[in-house]
């Protein structure tokens, strides 16, 4: 499947998500800020049951305006509870490496959130958000008409090696959908699939200057898809590299070896204060997020 289609919403969909919300998410918010962190169980299970029409929006520290989905009811409120600010390290390490470059892939988009920052923050720059779940991939093109982005294109499809038809494990939390199942008896949905090489090379999609990959274990796969991209293209990444991986049978060593075959690049830690350590000098760093600057 070379070819996608980008999300489209109905004329005036995103009129329905009004800036301050309504009173089911507000109250279901106050219950997220009075619980402890990774305890909102309760907090997901009313914003599923509850929520109906129109959801909400929640701004982020920058002013980026993104519309409230129910299946990722417990994001949302801990984004609220995050003052708007999640994981501000990756969103401000793409804006960086963005400096002078025109296109952002944003792979495992889930809420838009970095696509939406990134859009908004860096508006000569061209975002392609790709999110395998429906629901999320229509909110992010929602997001983008409610602040008025242009430069937002949103593709309900999940990256790989193969083009066609994949499928995803749902969980829980939206964040943790991933292509291996984390839970025994996870419900699953089919979605279409497709590798950034064949994306590219039929025309369908400039080159990426910077691909930002979330995928929750399955970069490698990523990888394999866009092997021609990355010799030829020489985009900079930002990707995780955790725990996740173990479920796809791999370790953060062989995964970064493996990018090291397919062109020279110099490898950071992403550290949570924005900081970026090299690899070579910090091997056991534990820090999720890596940084690929292309050797040229």
């Amino acid at each position: 499947m070379s070819r996608l289609a980008p999300v489209s919403i109905a004329d005036g969909a995103e009129s329905a998500y009004a800036r301050r919300g309504n009173l089911q998410f507000a109250l279901i918010s106050l219950l997220v800020r009075a619980l402890p962190r990774g305890k909102v169980i309760a907090a997901r299970l009313l914003g599923r049951r509850l929520l109906l029409g129109p959801r909400g929006v929640v701004e982020t520290d920058s002013g980026v305006a993104i519309a409230v989905d129910r299946s990722n009811i417990d994001f949302f409120a801990e984004l609220q509870k995050r003052n708007g600010a999640w994981d501000p390290h990756v969103t401000d390490a793409c804006l960086r490496l963005l400096a002078g470059r025109a296109v952002f892939y944003d792979v495992g988009a889930n809420s838009g959130y970095v696509a939406l920052e990134v859009a908004a923050r860096a508006p000569g720059v061209e975002v392609i958000a790709f999110e395998p779940q429906p629901g999320l991939a229509h909110n992010i093109a929602v997001s983008s008409a409610l602040n008025r982005l242009t430069n937002v294109r949103v593709y309900a499809a999940m990256l790989g090696s193969r083009d066609g038809t994949g499928t995803i494990f749902l969980a829980p939390q939206s964040i943790h959908a991933s292509a291996v199942a984390r839970y025994e008896g996870s419900p699953s949905i089919a979605c279409p699939s497709a590798s950034i090489d064949a994306l590219v090379e039929s025309g369908g999609l400039p080159p990426p200057d910077l691909i930002k990959i979330d995928v929750e274990g399955a970069e490698a796969d990523v990888f394999a898809g866009a092997v021609r991209t990355i010799r030829h293209h020489r985009p900079a990444l930002v990707f995780e590299a955790d725990m996740n991986l173990e479920r796809f049978g791999q370790t953060r060593g062989q995964l970064l070896a493996y990018l090291a075959s397919l062109a020279p690049y110099e490898l950071f830690f992403l550290e949570p204060d924005g900081r970026m350590v090299a690899v070579d000098g910090d091997p056991a760093n534990a820090s999720p997020n890596l940084v690929a600057i292309p050797l040229r």
